[in-house]
C-alpha cells in the first residue's frame, strides 16, 4: 500500500515539481541508521518543492482535492491536510532569507523555485539539519556533510548566515543537549559573538526553546551548560547568579550551585520523566529554580570549609516568580513556587501523617514534590542520595491517599447555619479550628467533625445551636 506522503510526492512530481523531504525527519532518520523507511521514522513531514511555482503548487493541490491553508506573510508555507496523516504536512518553495535588522522576524524573503538544494540549504542553522531526502529517487542529499557530524556527534553551523538569526544559539544548545553532542569550537565562538543580538529576542521565543528543551533533551542540564559556554546564561539573571554561589563540599562535592542544578536536571531527564508533558514541565522548571534562594541565603561560616544556606527554600520563591513572570509563565509559576519552597520537606521536614497533611495544604502535588526532591538528592555526585527518607515519604503519601490541594474540609458553613449559628466572622474561627483538628488527625470523619463543632461552639460561648 502506498504511503499517503509518497502519493503526495508523486503528484507534485507529476506537475514537474521535485519534492524533497527536509528538516528533522531526515536528520532523525540518519541518526537512527537509515534501516527503516524514512516515512516510518518520523510523523513530522516538511517537504520543499523545487522547480514548481507557488501558484502551480496550489493548482496541483486543488486539482487533487487536497485542502490546505497558506501561512506566513512572506514564507508562503502551505499546511496541507493529507488523508491518513494526523498532522498537516508543510509544503514550501525554496527561498533565500536575508536579515534586515536585529529581530528574529526581520528578514527579507525571496522565493525562488529554481534554487539548487545546496543553495536553499545554506540558510539552515546546522549541518545535521541541512540534509534532504529526494522523494522520487530515494537519494539522501547532504551537501554540507551532516552525516559526518552525526558520525562524530558534533554540531557545526552551515554558513555565516547562521549569525543572522539571534534564536540560533538557543537552538544549538537545545540540539546539543537533545542528542548529547559536542559543539564545534567555531560554532561556539560564533554563538559567543552573537550574544548582543539576544536582547532583541521576544520572551515567547525564548520560552519556546526552554519548553522544547524540557521535552526533548537527553541531558536537560546540558542545555543550560551550553548557554553558559556561549555566554548566554545572563539572559536569565537568576540562573546566571548560581555560578558564583559555592556549596559545602561535605554535602555538595560536585561544586557550585549551577553545577549542582545541571546535575539535578540531567538526572531528572534521564530517570524521572513521566511522559505527562504538563507534569514534566512543572517538575523540570522547579528543579531548575529550586536553589535560587541560595544566592541570598548562603553564608560562609568562620569554621573553615563550612557553608550553610538556611532558609533558602522560602527565599527561592520570589526569584522563581520573577524568572517565570519575565517569561510570561504566570500560571506555571503558581505550580512551581510551592515545590521550590518545600523541596527539602521529603528529606528533612516531614516525618508524620500530621506533617504530611499540613504539607499538602501548601503543595498541590506531593507526587511532583517527590520527583523534585529526588532529582535534588541525585544532583550531588559522587555523594549518595538520602533515598530512604524519600522512599518513606512517597510510601506515606501513597498510603494516605491525600487529594490534590490537601484534605477537603469535612464540614462547611452550611452545617453551622443548620446548627442555628449566625453567619459572621465567628464562622471562620470555627471552620478553621475544625480543619486544624482534621489536619492533626483528631477529626477523621464527618460525624467527628460535627461533634467537634458543637463542643467548640459551646466552649467559645457562641450562640446555642438547635
Amino acid at each position: 500500500m502506498t504511503h499517503p506522503i509518497e502519493e503526495l510526492a508523486r503528484r507534485i512530481y507529476g506537475w514537474h515539481g521535485d519534492p524533497v523531504l527536509v528538516g528533522g525527519a531526515v536528520r532523525d532518520w540518519v541518526i537512527s541508521g537509515m534501516s527503516a523507511s524514512i516515512l516510518e521514522t518520523s510523523a513530522d513531514y516538511d517537504i520543499e518543492c523545487f522547480g514548481i511555482t507557488l501558484p502551480k503548487l496550489k493548482d496541483m493541490l486543488d486539482y487533487n482535492d487536497y485542502s490546505f491553508d497558506e501561512v506566513g506573510e512572506h514564507f508562503s508555507v502551505l499546511k496541507v491536510r493529507v488523508p491518513g496523516i494526523e498532522e498537516p504536512v508543510d509544503l514550501s518553495i525554496p527561498r533565500w532569507e536575508t536579515s534586515t535588522g536585529d529581530g528574529h522576524k526581520e528578514f527579507q524573503v525571496m522565493v525562488n523555485p529554481e534554487l539548487t538544494f545546496k543553495e536553499a540549504s545554506r540558510r539552515r542553522d546546522l549541518r545535521i539539519n541541512a540534509m534532504g531526502y529526494d522523494m522520487i529517487t530515494g537519494e539522501l542529499l547532504d551537501p554540507y556533510d551532516g552525516q559526518f557530524d552525526i558520525l562524530t556527534q558534533t554540531l557545526l553551523h552551515v554558513s555565516d548566515a547562521f549569525a543572522e538569526d539571534p534564536l540560533r544559539p538557543l537552538r544549538v544548545a537545545r540540539f546539543a543537549a537533545r542528542f548529547d553532542y559536542d559543539v564545534d569550537m567555531d560554532t561556539v565562538v560564533l554563538c559567543q559573538e552573537m550574544r548582543p543580538l539576544a536582547d532583541a529576542l521576544p520572551s515567547e521565543r525564548i520560552w519556546t526553546e526552554i519548553e522544547k528543551a524540557v521535552h526533548e533533551c537527553q541531558r536537560l542540564g546540558g542545555f543550560f551548560g551550553w548557554l553558559y559556554a556561549f555566554g548566554w546564561l545572563d539572559l536569565f539573571p537568576e540562573i546566571n547568579a548560581l555560578v558564583s554561589v559555592e556549596q559545602d563540599p561535605e554535602w555538595h562535592p560536585e561544586g557550585n550551585v549551577l553545577i549542582h542544578t545541571i546535575h539535578a536536571l540531567d538526572y531528572w531527564s534521564q530517570n524521572l520523566r513521566t511522559g505527562n508533558k504538563e507534569d514534566d514541565l512543572i517538575t523540570a522548571i522547579a528543579i531548575l529554580c529550586h536553589d535560587f534562594g541560595k544566592v541570598t541565603h548562603t553564608q560562609y561560616d568562620q569554621k573553615p570549609g563550612r557553608i550553610t544556606s538556611h532558609g533558602h527554600e522560602e527565599a527561592g520563591a520570589e526569584p522563581t516568580r520573577t524568572f517565570l513572570h519575565r517569561l510570561r509563565q504566570y500560571e506555571l509559576a503558581k505550580e512551581v513556587v510551592p515545590l521550590v519552597e518545600n523541596h527539602l520537606a521529603p528529606v528533612f521536614g516531614v516525618k508524620t501523617p500530621r506533617a504530611i497533611r499540613r504539607l499538602s495544604t501548601r503543595v498541590n502535588r506531593l507526587d511532583l514534590l517527590t520527583i523534585v526532591s529526588w532529582a535534588d538528592q541525585n544532583g550531588r555526585p559522587p555523594k549518595e542520595p538520602n533515598s530512604d527518607a524519600i522512599v518513606e515519604f512517597k510510601t506515606m503519601i501513597l498510603n494516605m491517599e491525600i487529594p490534590r490541594g490537601g484534605p477537603k474540609p469535612l464540614v462547611g458553613g452550611d452545617y453551622l447555619i443548620r446548627l442555628g449559628l449566625t453567619p459572621g466572622r465567628k464562622f471562620k474561627v470555627i471552620l478553621d479550628a475544625v480543619y486544624e483538628a482534621q489536619l492533626d488527625g483528631q477529626v477523621e470523619d464527618e460525624d467527628q467533625a460535627k461533634e467537634f463543632v458543637k463542643a467548640f461552639a459551646e466552649v467559645q460561648g457562641m450562640r446555642e445551636y438547635k
